[in-house]
């Protein structure tokens, strides 16, 4: 009876290494809170990755004397506002105007991966360099994240303790009871 609580607990530390190899394959968290500086009219970072399906809250800090805006979305979204007249973005989390030397903070829940822009068009701004990257990516959130093993080991025998007829089986793995088993 030794011999299957053996191959049990191997079994069950090569499945842990696996599941650990699996979730570490996954990377570092991507995070949910983004701070975005603007100064002398650029933004810091100038290109960001977020997952996708989960809240994510930006803080939009303008440390500058002028007012600024956000504006994030597609090619379209951002041809619409290259030419637009629309000095306010009420109710619109991807739209934001910025006031001079203040902070406004947004949430946005991006529903698939996507390559976008976050641009300022006020008059002269986008050229001036006011331009960053926003990546969506499939969301890999270690705390969502779940390693499902299972172990089973059925162990039947004769009773003449010889081994001969043990059987064991781990998910994805063989159990191998040993040259003495086999013989």
């Amino acid at each position: 009876m030794r011999r299957p609580v053996l191959a049990l607990a191997g079994s069950v530390a090569v499945l842990a290494i696996v599941a650990g190899v699996a979730l570490a394959a996954r990377g570092p968290a991507l995070p949910t809170t983004i701070e975005i500086d603007v100064h002398y009219s650029h933004f810091t970072p100038s290109a960001v990755t977020v997952p996708s399906g989960v809240p994510v809250t930006f803080t939009l800090v303008n440390n500058d004397p002028i007012d600024h805006e956000w504006i994030v979305g597609d090619v379209a979204v951002q041809a619409v506002h290259r030419v637009g007249t629309e000095l306010l973005h009420p109710s619109r989390p991807t739209e934001m105007v910025i006031p001079a030397l203040s902070t406004r903070t947004t949430t946005i829940t991006f529903d698939r991966p996507a390559g976008l822009s976050y641009i300022c068009h006020l008059p002269g701004h986008e050229a001036y360099g006011m331009v960053g990257i926003l990546t969506i990516v499939v969301s890999m959130l270690r705390d969502s994240v779940s390693a499902n093993c299972s172990v089973n080991l059925s162990v039947s025998g004769n009773g003449d303790d010889d081994h001969d007829d043990l059987e064991g089986a781990a998910t994805g793995l063989a159990i191998d009871p040993g040259p003495e088993a086999r013989t």
